[in-house]
């Protein structure tokens, strides 16, 4: 994920399983875009194991904040886009927007 953004954005782990990313500046179509691709790179390489390989995939939450918008709310925001991707089937990006509408982009 490191080597997919820009020197000034920002990822880091937000849970155990979660990860999150700042991407200042990027409006939403572009910050969907990169976590398409992020999601595509991943799933381009398997897990290799001595019983076989595992693949690896991620779903994605996606939103904005815009204005003065509060982090609270946009955390909450990118959360139900995740696990809307989750429950979708995973391996899928679903992005949120301010007012609650959402799109889905899957494999």
């Amino acid at each position: 994920m490191h080597s997919s953004v820009r020197l000034y954005d920002s990822v880091g782990r937000y849970g155990s399983e979660a990860f999150l990313m700042v991407l200042p500046g990027c409006n939403l179509e572009d910050t969907r875009a990169r976590a398409e691709q992020i999601r595509l790179l991943i799933n381009d390489h398997d897990l290799k194991m001595s019983e076989g390989s595992i693949p690896i995939t991620i779903s994605a939450g996606v939103t904005m904040a815009s204005g003065i918008a509060e982090y609270q709310e946009v955390l909450q925001r990118a959360d139900a886009a995740l696990y809307r991707a989750k429950a979708a089937g995973r391996n899928r990006v679903e992005v949120a927007t301010t007012s609650a509408e959402t799109r889905t982009y899957s494999r």
